[in-house]
């Protein structure tokens, strides 16, 4: 996985060929009790996106929304 410049990574499963954009959150902390965040293969998170303990993101997420 490729984490870029202040983005932030708790309690998850991040697949191979991941880019984690700018000041992008993604999972939460275990104590949350919400689950682990998982962030499949090949997956492009953008900038700001924030990612919530026990979503399962399969998919680019880019700017805008998808």
């Amino acid at each position: 996985a490729q984490i870029k410049e202040k983005a932030h990574v708790e309690y998850s499963i991040i697949d191979e060929n991941v880019i984690i954009g700018k000041k992008a959150i993604v999972g939460e902390a275990k104590e949350a009790n919400k689950g682990i965040a998982v962030v499949g293969r090949n997956t492009n998170l953008c900038e700001n996106c924030v990612i919530d303990g026990g979503q399962i993101i399969d998919k680019d997420l880019i700017k805008g929304g998808n």
